[in-house]
C-alpha cells in the first residue's frame, strides 16, 4: 500500500493571552484534563466537521469563478470538490453534494488550558464512487488527514478555524493510521522545522504541539503586524485565509 506524506507550510494562527498554558487533549476514545465541557467539545467537533465539508461544497458549487470567490491557496478544500472524468481524462466538479461522497471526522482536539485555542486533526474519507464516466479515487487509498487551528475569545463562542498546513497526509487505507501518522509529525517532528515562507525562513518552530508552551510561545501564534497574526496568512501569497466558518 503506497502512502503519500505531503510537507507544506502556511504561516497561520493566533495568540490569545492565557497564562501558564497546560495542553489538554481529546482523542476519539479518552479525555485528559479537558478544559471545556463535554457539550462544548461536541459542539466544537461538529463545527469543525461542518467547516471542512462546507468549504468543499462551496468550491464544488462555484467552479473556476476566481473573480468572485477566493482561491484555495493551500489546496485544503478545492481538490475534494472534483471527480475524475474517465472519458475525457480530466477532473470535473462533482455532480453530487459533498456529503454524499465524503465523510469528515475529527480525530483529535488539543486545547490550551483555558479552551480558547486548539489544535485539530481531522480525517477525510473519500467514498469510492464509480460510474461509466466518473470516479473519485482508486479503491484502497481513501483516507487523508489534515490539521487546523481553532481560536475564540470566550468559551461560549464558536471557533474561528484556519488550516495549519505544515504537514498533510494523503492516500492511506486506514483512517486511524492516517491520523496517527499526522499526529506523530506534529507531536514529534515540528520542533526544529523552519517555515517555508520567505518572510520566515530564518525562523522556525521551537515547540512541538504537545509541548506545554506551544499555544503561548510558538512562532505560529505570534503577530505578523499590528492587526494580524501569523496564522492568518497564506504560506506563499501572504493573504488572509478566506475560508468559511
Amino acid at each position: 500500500m503506497k502512502k503519500t506524506v505531503i510537507f507544506l507550510f502556511a504561516s497561520l494562527m493566533l495568540q490569545l493571552s492565557c497564562s501558564h498554558d497546560v495542553v489538554s487533549k481529546h482523542n476519539a476514545s479518552k479525555t485528559q484534563l479537558l478544559p471545556v465541557s463535554q457539550e462544548q467539545y461536541i459542539r466544537d467537533k461538529q463545527q469543525i466537521e461542518n467547516y471542512v465539508l462546507n468549504n468543499i461544497e462551496y468550491y464544488r458549487l462555484h467552479p473556476y469563478d476566481y473573480d468572485t470567490i477566493p482561491i484555495d491557496c493551500a489546496n485544503y478544500f478545492e481538490p475534494y470538490s472534483t471527480f475524475y472524468n474517465l472519458i475525457n481524462k480530466e477532473y470535473v466538479k462533482a455532480p453530487i453534494p459533498a456529503y454524499q461522497y465524503l465523510k469528515i471526522s475529527v480525530d483529535t482536539i488539543v486545547y490550551n488550558s483555558c479552551g480558547l485555542k486548539c489544535f485539530i486533526i481531522c480525517g477525510i474519507e473519500e467514498k469510492v464512487i464509480n460510474s461509466e464516466s466518473l470516479m473519485t479515487r482508486q479503491p484502497g487509498r481513501n483516507f487523508d488527514a489534515k490539521s487546523f487551528i481553532g481560536v475564540r475569545t470566550d468559551l461560549n463562542d464558536s471557533l474561528t478555524i484556519y488550516p495549519f498546513v505544515k504537514y498533510s497526509i494523503f492516500g492511506y487505507d486506514d483512517f486511524k493510521e492516517a491520523c496517527n501518522d499526522l499526529k506523530y509529525l506534529y507531536f514529534n517532528r515540528l520542533k526544529g522545522e523552519t517555515l517555508s515562507a520567505s518572510h520566515y525562513r530564518s525562523k522556525g518552530f521551537e515547540q512541538n504541539v504537545n509541548d506545554c508552551d506551544f499555544f503561548e510561545k510558538s512562532i505560529i501564534f505570534q503577530p505578523y503586524d499590528d492587526s494580524t497574526f501569523n496564522y492568518q496568512y497564506c504560506y506563499q501569497d501572504l493573504i488572509n485565509y478566506p475560508y468559511m466558518k
